[in-house]
C-alpha cells in the first residue's frame, strides 16, 4: 500500500515537471516571436528622420514676382552625413545639392502669382530620408493701370433681370439671370431691347454665368454644381454638366472653356466632359484678388467683374497679373450706389465695333463705352 503511494507520489512529479517543461518552452518561444517581430519592424530602407532644416533667407513679407529667392538646407543632427539633396519647386526637380553649402538661389520672374511650394529630399548615408517642405506667396510686381473710357450709348435693359451672365453676339444680348425660382436664359435685340426667346430655369437652382460657344449656349449654376448646355438657335437643353466648385462666370478663349467660382481662382476646362485643364490664381500688387465673376476673354486677356465693386479688372491669363482697372463708379445708377446686391456685373464685347456693353443687376440700362 506504501509503495503505490510512493509511486503515484513519482509519478505526479513527473507529470508536473513534463507540464512545466513544455510550459517554459512555449513561454520562451513566445518571447523569441516577439524580439522576431521587434527586429523585423526596425528594419527601413525609407526611414524618415530629422536630420535638416529648410530655410528661405531672404523671403520678404511681401513677395513679388520676379525677386530671387535662397533656399538653404541646414544639417541640425551633425552625427548624419548627407550624400545628396534633391530640391524640388511646385513638385519640380530643379537641382541636386551634392556638397556643402547646400544653397540655392533662383530667380521667380518666371513664375505665376500666388502660392508655390518648395521641397527637399535629403538621402542620408544610413539609407533614410530627411523630406522637407515650405510654401511661399508671391504677388504681382505690376502695379495696375487705370483704364478711362467713353460712354458712346446708353441701351435699355429689363429691370426685373439679375444679370449674371451676359454676352454680345451680332446684334444680340444673351443673358444669364438668377435667384431662385427667377432664374432665367434670355436673348435679347440689343438695339429695342425686345425679349427675343426666353428660358426658365427650374426653380430650386439659381442661375449664374452664360458663355456663347460654337452652336451652343453654356450656362452655370451657383451652389447645385451643375450646368446647363442648350442649342443656342433653340433654347433646348441638350445635356447637363458637373463641376466641383461654385458656378459664377463663365467665358471661353475659342477653344477652352474659361470659368470663375467667387474666389481668386480661375479655371481652363475643356467643354466636351468639362475635365479641369488648369487654373490660375489672380494677384495685383497687393496680393489676392477675391469674388472674381463675370468673366469675358477680348484679345488675350480676361476682364472680370470684382462683385460687389465698382471695378472690372483686366487679367493676363499666362500668369494670373491684374494688369489694369476700370472703374465703373460713374455708371451705377444712382438708386444703387450704396447698394450691395443691384451691383456692377456684365461685361459683353462687340468684336466689330472694338467697344463693350457694361450693366448690372436690375439695371435699367445697358452702357455701351470705348475704353481709353
Amino acid at each position: 500500500m506504501i509503495k503505490n503511494q510512493y509511486f503515484k507520489i513519482i509519478v505526479l512529479i513527473f507529470i508536473i515537471s513534463i507540464i512545466t517543461s513544455c510550459a517554459d518552452k512555449k513561454s520562451n518561444k513566445k518571447i523569441d516571436n516577439n524580439k522576431l517581430v521587434k527586429k523585423e519592424s526596425n528594419v527601413s530602407t525609407n526611414k524618415i528622420s530629422d536630420v535638416t532644416e529648410l530655410l528661405l533667407k531672404n523671403r520678404a513679407q511681401k513677395q513679388l514676382v520676379g525677386d530671387k529667392l535662397n533656399a538653404e538646407v541646414a544639417i541640425i543632427d551633425n552625427s548624419k552625413t548627407i550624400d545628396s539633396i534633391q530640391l524640388y519647386l511646385d513638385n519640380d526637380l530643379i537641382i541636386t545639392l551634392q556638397t556643402k553649402p547646400y544653397l540655392h538661389n533662383f530667380d521667380t520672374k518666371l513664375l505665376s502669382v500666388g502660392e508655390h511650394n518648395i521641397k527637399t529630399i535629403s538621402f542620408v548615408s544610413d539609407k533614410s530620408k530627411d523630406t522637407k517642405e515650405l510654401n511661399f506667396f508671391l504677388v504681382s510686381d505690376v502695379k495696375p493701370k487705370n483704364i478711362s473710357y467713353k460712354i458712346l450709348n446708353t441701351l435699355t435693359h429689363d429691370k426685373q433681370a439679375y444679370t449674371q451672365g451676359f454676352v454680345y453676339d451680332n446684334g444680340y444680348f444673351y443673358e444669364g439671370t438668377g435667384q431662385y425660382g427667377e432664374s432665367t436664359l434670355r436673348k435679347v435685340n440689343a438695339k429695342t431691347g425686345d425679349l427675343i426667346e426666353s428660358l426658365n430655369l427650374p426653380s430650386d437652382v439659381f442661375g449664374e454665368g452664360i458663355v456663347l460657344y460654337k452652336n451652343q449656349i453654356f450656362q452655370l449654376t451657383w451652389q447645385s454644381l451643375v450646368g446647363y448646355v442648350y442649342d443656342r438657335e433653340s433654347f433646348k437643353l441638350l445635356h447637363k454638366f458637373n463641376y466641383q466648385t461654385e458656378g459664377w462666370g463663365i467665358t471661353t478663349d475659342g477653344k477652352d472653356l474659361i470659368m470663375s467660382d467667387g474666389t481668386s481662382k480661375i479655371y481652363y476646362v475643356e467643354p466636351e466632359f468639362f475635365t479641369k485643364l488648369r487654373q490660375i490664381e489672380v494677384c495685383d500688387n497687393n496680393g489676392y484678388v477675391n469674388n472674381i465673376n463675370e468673366l469675358e476673354y477680348v484679345n488675350g486677356f480676361i476682364y472680370a467683374n470684382v462683385w460687389q465693386t465698382d471695378k472690372i479688372i483686366k487679367i493676363d491669363p499666362s500668369n494670373g497679373k491684374v494688369v489694369a482697372v476700370i472703374n465703373c463708379k460713374k455708371l451705377v445708377p444712382k438708386e444703387y450706389v450704396r447698394s450691395q446686391d443691384n451691383v456692377l456685373n456684365g461685361i459683353a464685347y462687340n468684336s466689330e465695333k472694338n467697344t463693350f456693353y457694361v450693366t448690372g443687376k436690375r439695371w435699367s440700362v445697358i452702357y455701351e463705352i470705348e475704353l481709353e
